[in-house]
């Protein structure tokens, strides 16, 4: 992610191009987090065995794939 910043800084880009690039890594970056952040929630109300869950960590998965 720093490397992907730091190139998008560099290249010879009009500011707004440059904030637009920098900005979609940021957003990849918080629905990770996000994903990360209900799993770990879905994970510690049971350990038992529900579909629920499992579709709603097909679903992170899904937008965190349509944020790249």
């Amino acid at each position: 992610m720093v490397i992907l910043i730091s190139v998008a800084a560099l290249l010879p880009l009009k500011d707004f191009e440059k904030m637009i690039l920098i900005t979609s890594v940021l957003l990849v970056l918080q629905v990770e987090m996000l994903d990360t952040a209900e799993e770990n929630v879905v994970n510690s109300i049971s350990l038992e065995h529900h579909l629920f869950p499992k579709r709603t960590k097909k679903t992170d998965s899904t937008l965190v794939l349509l944020c790249f």
